[in-house]
C-alpha cells in the first residue's frame, strides 16, 4: 500500500487538527497555483478553491463535490475540497486542501497546498487515502 495515507474527511465535525498538510499525506502543489490576493472573507477563499480545482467539463453520472471550511482563531482558513464520481473511472474520490492566512493588507496568502486520492484499484485500501495518482 505505497503512499496510503490514513485520515480523511469524517462526515462530522472537523478540527483544523484533523487535516495536516505534509509531504507524507499529500502531493504539494505550487503554492502559486491558486491566487487569494482578492478573496477577502473563508467563504471567497473556499470559492476560489472551488473554482481553480472543480472540473471544467460537465461531468456525467454520480459526480458530486462539497468544500468544508474550518477557521482557527488567528484567522488562517482551511479549505478542503473533495469531488467524487470524477471522470477517471480508476479515482474514487480526490482531494485537495489549502492552508491560508490573512495578509496585513487584506485578502489571503496561501500557506500550503496539497492533493491526494482515493483509488478504486491497484494496491490500495480504496478507504484509505494515497499520494500517488490512482493507476
Amino acid at each position: 500500500m505505497d503512499g496510503a495515507v490514513g485520515g480523511g474527511v469524517p462526515d462530522g465535525p472537523m478540527r483544523v487538527e484533523d487535516i495536516r498538510l505534509d509531504p507524507e499525506r499529500f502531493e504539494m502543489l505550487e503554492p502559486a497555483r491558486i491566487d487569494l490576493a482578492r478573496a477577502r472573507t473563508p467563504d471567497e477563499v473556499a470559492a476560489a478553491l472551488e473554482r481553480r480545482f472543480s472540473p471544467a467539463e460537465p461531468t456525467e453520472g454520480a459526480f458530486e463535490d462539497r468544500t468544508h471550511l474550518l477557521t482557527d482563531p488567528g484567522g488562517g482558513v482551511t479549505a478542503i475540497y473533495t469531488a467524487t464520481g470524477l471522470a477517471d473511472d480508476a479515482v474514487r474520490a480526490e482531494q485537495i486542501v489549502l492552508e491560508a492566512e490573512p495578509r496585513p493588507g487584506g485578502g489571503y496568502a496561501v500557506r500550503a497546498l496539497g492533493r491526494r486520492w482515493r483509488c478504486w484499484r491497484g494496491d490500495v485500501d480504496p478507504r484509505a487515502w494515497t499520494t500517488h495518482r490512482c493507476p
